[in-house]
């Protein structure tokens, strides 16, 4: 491996699948935050207003449910839905139950695992993403590779990888490190 390619294997798990998942279903429904923030601000209104308390009463019974709807729904878009969603890819997936080789060069990103083997260019991918456990590199705005952090071999590698993605990748970059 010289210094300006990574190479590394990754097993997958149904675990990582699920994982990563949740990370990109907290990141698409950013729009839930404002509105679990207006709640909040109505709740402060409602125990601060000047109105009777008859009147205060009312307005938190009818504004309780609204609260639990809320975090009801982002329940089920970011941890339930998405659960079933990577069991289910999981299986269907046999690439996925087996070792995957993934090779970074300047050239191309190349992928082996038992059954199959591909070639990109760096031109394919649309953006990368680092988070604290995975990178996101993605072919698409909906296909996406999931690489778990914790199949990189060592810091200068992590490093290595970080920098290819910085230099190769035309579109988003958003790195940690």
């Amino acid at each position: 491996m010289s210094s300006s390619s990574v190479a590394f294997r990754v097993q997958m798990s149904p675990n990582d699948l699920y994982r990563a998942s949740i990370g990109v279903w907290v990141r698409k429904l950013w729009y839930f935050y404002p509105m679990f923030g207006c709640l909040a601000l109505l709740a402060l209104l409602a125990l601060f207003s000047d109105a009777n308390a008859q009147r205060k009463q009312q307005f938190r019974d009818d504004l309780i449910p609204l609260g639990y709807y809320f975090a009801g729904f982002y329940a089920l878009f970011v941890f339930i839905l998405p659960y079933f969603s990577s069991r289910s890819n999981f299986k269907s997936h046999k690439n996925l139950h087996g070792v995957i080789h993934y090779t970074f060069s300047k050239a191309a990103i190349e992928i082996e695992t038992q059954t199959s083997s591909s070639r990109t260019d760096w031109t394919n991918v649309y953006k990368a993403i680092e988070t604290k456990s995975f990178f996101f590199i993605y072919l698409s705005k909906q296909l996406r590779w999931v690489i778990p952090k914790r199949a990189i071999p060592d810091a200068a590698a992590l490093d290595s990888l970080r920098q290819l993605l910085r230099t190769c990748v035309a579109g988003k970059v958003k790195l940690i490190g």
